[in-house]
């Protein structure tokens, strides 16, 4: 409806060049740049044109920047699209000048649009209109501001990358992708270790002090870890001393490969506890095949679907993202997921193109007793048994021996045999043995057998909304002994019902459980019912147990407790002082339902942070039935190289008061000694690991650290799992707390960095934690690199510079999104902090497309290199070259090809009209004549008739100019003319039928 608008107003004019009472006046149009800072998007620029004071901001672009779906119309000019729901119908069409807003058709008036040559701009009025947020532009800043009051399809991008960036920091189970290994095992034929320590003292009553110490040593030892536990009691009494866990390990290679089925994995010496369902200790030697880090994935487990073409769909395991992808232009998307061990919740979630959100879930479970199809583990031990504190040893040769086999995924089949002297067992040596199978992907059964001592069958499942059932049955072959160590046990059977649900946005959960157990000469009944509410601020938990007691020979009866728990925390909120922040009040009421002074118990509890490194804890108890008043007094003291624990406990009972005091110590130091360090910490490190990381210049682009080379001391290292991490006094990062010998995903995070010109190389690597030791990494980083270049257009036989074009950088093979610049006024353009390695350069395809122009060359590639002082990169250039002409007509026989051919001499006609009109604008109405002719010699538009009629009358050719309003008219009826009022003025009368 643009020339209809256009018409109108060239009628106005014409209204007042006739009366001599205006002059025509010029308005030309200038395109500029403005800033644009959005928060979802952050500062960028965009591009707009000035018509005198009227702004027109760019369509495509900022579609294209707010993520609001859209399609091109098949004239090539117009565009149209459903937003903010699928009803919500628009369209801008500047050839048949049609403005359409929720199914609802309009004028679009000439004044509202600019067909400029990179972009169709349009008013800010419009995109309030149109997709319901508020333009605001300052002329005199330059600066473009948007005002919405919905969140928009960025928003809610961005809220979805950030947690996706969130899921992948903290998701152990990101199976998906792997980063390369930089630093495998690296084995030492004797490695400093690391010390636990723990000493205590407890006095009762201010009488003798007891004295308690326990140390954990571990190290590296031939190639494997070594630990043993030391522990003493000492007091003017007695003196205890004890060691515990004394033994050596070698982990094989492939026994670090969670995925894979080893023929050896790991060779223990020393004190064992013994596996099987006797158990014990023994000391001797023991040999494995089960991989040291746990197998995370069991099987693959296809997820696919269709949903609306272009939608984003995120794949979601256990809570956490690991992949996500983009439906086809069907809609079909695929997932290949890796089932892990444990419970597990596959979720899919739908992102529409128009902002719809569509969730799936499914919860799995999978044990740690299944295996994968094909995979057989072993265990085999033998020594002889300890006895005791472990002081002495018996010489009875004892041990134990399993297999298990996966016979399909879900099906694992388990079977052993152990030898004892558990003096109960007929025989030295108990065979056993059990299947454990999968039905329907979620319900789960195992089936335990012990000759002669019992059968069991467990079975369960969980459901994705968080209901859980558990069921199990036991029948025993022989006597047991009971709760009470008097009654026989014959078989039991208990059930439990887990169902959480919600009321008026307010959580609740309900958890039922029974159990029955059948003995010589009597049946007992338990039941049990937990149901979990919040009363406003405070969490209640109320409980109910009954046991019934049914004898042959005896009377029955039942014992019944109700228990009430009540739980407050004071909010971290800024209106809170701050010295109430983070309390914590519990309460706690225990009743049997008979006398108030039967069996009644009474609690309360209060916790609150101290000195920010510290805990206090407060607690009294009442019991009615014994008349006993309990004082419970804690302080922990957590500082970073040590923990203190202080408490004391008084009883006030029968007119009778005593106290017991207890004060203990623990910590862990580590010796670091290639950078000659011994790192204290407060948590216990034996079994576990530690890396060392330095970060530092590479002023020499050796890629190794050299002595004087600058450090950078920065928190800055992400990993997949948890981990303590401490920077030190010395720039090096310390982390603690890792599992030996499992490999960790390390990235480093730029943004951390103190200098943003710096960055590493490889910013994603893998490496093994050793056991009991600390591990050194260098990671060597160098200056980001810059770029400049120019964008040429061609023009007949001349080059032009270009402005405004949208260029994407892109590093290859990196997964991050490529970065946006733009050619300035003078066609340069530049771009800094680009990391080392292979680029791209390609000009944005939509542009292009809109401009009917093609990149030479078609990808611009060029390299950063990593050096310490950064690369520069100049003389880039980029050109943008008409389409080629099109072949002969008679080659293009197919309908998709003239639709192609159309579109391209409608795209031409349409801007030589735009021009035409502006210089009508203008006054120059001879040039207008000049473009107008070149629209109608491509293309003949109805509207380019009508607007090559009204300039030849303003030319003073009337005869001519009624003419072309005729065949205007004739082509397209609905097409505006001259009202009758106006025509009546003309010296040739027109009408609207010859």
């Amino acid at each position: 409806m643009r020339f209809i608008s256009a018409l109108r107003l060239l009628i106005l004019v014409m209204l007042l060049f006739f009366s001599g009472k205006a002059e025509l006046y010029a308005q030309e149009v200038d395109e500029i740049t403005l800033t644009f800072a959005y928060p979802s998007i952050g500062q960028v620029y965009v591009n707009a044109a000035f018509r005198a004071e009227q702004p027109l901001i760019g369509l495509t672009e900022l579609l294209h920047l707010l993520f609001i779906p859209y399609e091109r119309m098949p004239n090539g000019m117009g565009l149209r699209g459903s937003y903010p729901g699928k009803g919500d119908v628009w369209e801008i069409d500047p050839v048949a000048m049609q403005l359409l807003i929720k199914g609802q058709k309009n004028l679009l008036e000439a004044r509202q649009i600019y067909l400029g040559e990179t972009d169709l701009f349009v008013v800010p009025e419009l995109f309030e209109q149109i997709f319901g947020f508020r333009l605001v532009v300052n002329p005199y800043g330059l600066v473009l501001s948007l005002e919405s009051t919905r969140p928009l399809p960025v928003d809610e991008r961005a809220k979805r990358q950030l947690l996706r960036e969130k899921l992948k920091e903290q998701a152990p189970e990101d199976l998906l992708r792997t980063y390369p290994m930089m630093y495998p095992r690296q084995r030492a034929a004797l490695a400093a270790g690391m010390l636990d320590y723990n000493f205590g003292v407890n006095a009762v009553n201010g009488g003798a002090l007891q004295y308690n110490y326990a140390f954990n040593m571990g190290m590296e030892v031939l190639g494997g870890d070594i630990q043993a536990g030391f522990s003493g009691l000492s007091s003017s009494l007695s003196q205890q001393q004890r060691l515990s866990g004394a033994r050596w390990r070698y982990v094989f290679k492939d026994g670090m490969r969670e995925t894979g089925n080893p023929a050896i994995s790991e060779l223990q010496i020393g004190q064992l506890n013994m596996q099987g369902p006797i158990g014990g200790r023994l000391r001797g030697i023991s040999l494995s095949n089960t991989p040291i880090i746990p197998r995370r994935v069991l099987d693959i487990y296809v997820v696919e679907g269709n949903t609306d073409p272009d939608s984003e769909v995120e794949l979601l395991v256990a809570g956490q993202m690991v992949d996500f992808v983009r439906a086809d232009e069907l809609g079909y998307y695929r997932f290949n997921v890796p089932i892990s061990y444990g419970t597990v919740r596959v979720g899919i979630r739908i992102y529409t193109p128009s902002g719809e959100v569509i969730v799936e879930d499914k919860q799995l479970q999978i044990p740690f007793t299944f295996l994968p199809k094909g995979f057989t583990d072993y265990n085999l031990q033998m020594g002889l048994e300890e006895f005791g504190l472990g002081d002495s040893i018996g010489n009875t040769l004892v041990g134990h021996a399993n297999v298990a086999h996966g016979l399909t995924n879900n099906i694992t089949l388990r079977s052993g045999v152990t030898r004892s002297n558990d003096t109960l067992l007929t025989a030295g040596l108990v065979p056993y043995g059990s299947v454990s199978f999968r039905m329907f992907d979620q319900y789960l059964f195992n089936l335990d057998v012990l000759p002669n001592t019992f059968n069991r069958l467990n079975g369960s499942v969980f459901y994705a909304n968080n209901t859980a059932i558990n069921m199990q049955y036991t029948e025993y072959a022989r006597p047991q002994l009971g709760d009470d160590r008097r009654m026989v046990l014959l078989r039991d059977a208990s059930l439990n019902y887990f169902f959480p649900f919600t009321i008026a946005k307010r959580s609740y959960a309900l958890r039922t459980g029974i159990e029955q157990l059948w003995l010589l000469g009597e049946q007992r009944r338990r039941l049990q019912l937990d149901a979990n509410v919040r009363l406003g601020p405070i969490v209640t938990r109320l409980n109910y147990r009954e046991e019934q007691v049914r004898r042959l020979e005896q009377a029955s009866y039942a014992q019944r407790l109700f228990t009430a728990t009540f739980t407050y925390m004071v909010p971290r909120t800024p209106g809170i002082p701050v010295f109430m922040r983070g309390m914590f009040f519990r309460g706690q009421l225990r009743h049997d339902g008979k006398t108030f002074d039967a069996n009644a118990f009474a609690s309360l509890q209060f916790s609150q942070t101290v000195w920010k490194i510290g805990r206090l804890n407060l607690s009294y108890d009442r019991d009615v039935l014994r008349k006993a008043n309990l004082f419970n007094v804690g302080l922990l003291l957590d500082f970073q190289a040590i923990r203190s624990s202080s408490q004391a406990l008084v009883v006030y009972q029968n007119r009778q008061l005593n106290v017991n005091t207890q004060q203990q110590f623990t910590g862990s130091v580590g010796a670091d000694l290639k950078n000659g360090r011994i790192m204290p910490t407060n948590r216990d490190q034996i079994g576990r690991a530690g890396v060392v990381i330095r970060l530092f210049i590479d002023e020499n682009n050796n890629s190794k650290y050299d002595k004087g080379e600058p450090l950078v001391g920065a928190n800055c290292i992400r990993l997949d799992q948890s981990a303590t991490m401490v920077l030190g006094s010395d720039s090096l990062l310390r982390i603690t707390q890792l599992q030996s010998y499992w490999k960790y995903r390390l990235t480093v995070d730029v943004n951390a960095l103190p200098d943003a010109t710096l960055t590493p190389l490889n910013a994603k690597m893998t490496f093994v934690a050793d056991p009991n030791r600390y591990k050194s990494i260098d990671i060597p980083l160098y200056r980001t690199g810059a770029i400049d270049g120019m964008v040429y257009t061609q023009r007949k036989a001349s080059l032009e510079p270009q402005s405004g074009l949208r260029l994407f950088v892109q590093r290859l093979g990196s997964e991050e999104e490529p970065q946006l610049i733009r050619s300035l006024s003078d066609g340069g353009f530049y771009a800094f902090g680009l990391i080392p390695g292979d680029y791209t350069l390609l000009a944005d395809s939509g542009q292009l497309a809109f401009m009917r122009m093609v990149q030479q060359p078609d990808t611009l590639k060029f390299t950063i290199k990593s050096l310490a002082e950064g690369d520069w990169v100049e003389g880039l250039e980029l050109t943008l070259v008409p389409k080629e002409q099109l072949p002969n007509e008679s080659l293009w026989k197919t309908e998709a090809d003239w639709k192609a051919l159309l579109a391209g001499q409608l795209g031409d006609a349409v801007k030589l009209f735009t021009e035409a009109q502006e210089l009508v604008y203008r006054g120059l109405i001879k040039e207008a004549e000049e473009r107008i002719n070149q629209s109608l010699d491509i293309y003949e538009t109805t509207y380019g008739l009508a607007l090559k009629g009204t300039i030849t009358y303003l030319l003073g050719r009337r005869e001519e100019a009624r003419i072309y309003w005729i065949k205007a008219q004739a082509l397209n009826p609905e097409i505006i003319i001259p009202e009758r009022n106006m025509l009546d003025k003309l010296t040739i009368p027109l009408t609207s039928k010859n």
